[in-house]
């Protein structure tokens, strides 16, 4: 079985469930406090639908940035921690900057 993150019509990224729940297990350790609310939501199809699917491409740019700094916060984690999982980090950053909600 396959999980999906779907940034955009241009990125999207097949893993296979346990590669998917590595990336949700890191993306929630990292979710500050004051972006609960925009995480919960992107999680909300794992949580309560029961599916392997995180769709970004339904963030509005505000949300978007959220999501942002948090796979920027993953992404740092797992350059630091040397953990085998940093080309997959650095595919899902390249594909946050290159989105048009992207902001610096």
């Amino acid at each position: 079985m396959t999980g999906t993150i779907y940034i955009n019509t241009d990125h999207e990224f097949d893993l296979s469930r346990g590669e998917l729940a590595r990336v949700a297990e890191r993306l929630r350790a990292h979710t500050a406090e004051a972006d609960t609310r925009v995480m919960r939501e992107l999680f909300w199809p794992m949580d309560e639908g029961g599916m392997q699917l995180l769709l970004v491409d339904e963030l509005d740019a505000d949300e978007f940035a959220v999501f942002s700094a948090v796979v920027h916060r993953s992404h740092e984690q797992a350059r630091l921690a040397d953990t085998g999982s940093l080309p997959l980090w650095e595919k899902l950053l390249a594909a946050v900057h290159a989105d048009a909600r992207y902001r610096y």
